[in-house]
């Protein structure tokens, strides 16, 4: 999904539920992209699997997470990867006036859904993304609950 307004390009993937590009109009794009990764999703409710270990699929861009890094390893079970129910897997998407809305899947980790609105000012360069995170379900491990969550804004 691109945004574009004649001053920047704003390119938003819900299929790996991120934005991946965004600089000017026919200028570089200033967030990080893995090229190992492109055109690449994850399997629905899988993380990437390399040499029968889950592995994170850092494909770049900007990407948000329920909790903090620290947490991973006892409300994932590993230190890597992030939850990919969040970071990595197909989000929905709906058309905005000048944006776009993505939802994300529900964590089974956490129980969590992650909704993102991206907008792009008609206007000028930028770009207002207001985020929430629903407690949908309980958590994989309810001895964990009530989880400590924060929207974790990841950028590289």
């Amino acid at each position: 999904m691109e945004l574009n307004n004649g001053i920047v390009r704003v390119i938003v993937v819900p299929s790996i539920g991120r934005i991946m590009h965004y600089g000017f109009i026919d200028g570089t794009n200033i967030l990080y992209e893995d090229s190992t990764h492109f055109g690449k999703t994850l399997d629905q409710g899988s993380p990437l699997i390399q040499d029968g270990q889950p592995v994170w699929a850092a494909f770049g861009g900007d990407r948000i997470w329920p909790s903090e890094e620290g947490q991973f390893v006892v409300i994932n079970g590993h230190k890597r990867p992030p939850d990919h129910w969040i970071d990595g897997l197909p989000w929905q998407c709906t058309l905005l006036e000048n944006g776009v809305e993505i939802t994300s899947p529900v964590s089974q980790y956490c129980g969590v859904q992650v909704t993102r609105r991206i907008q792009l000012s008609p206007v000028s360069s930028r770009v207002t993304i207001d985020q929430s995170m629903t407690k949908v379900q309980q958590a994989q491990r309810s001895d964990l609950e009530p989880i400590a969550l924060t929207i974790k804004k990841a950028m590289p």
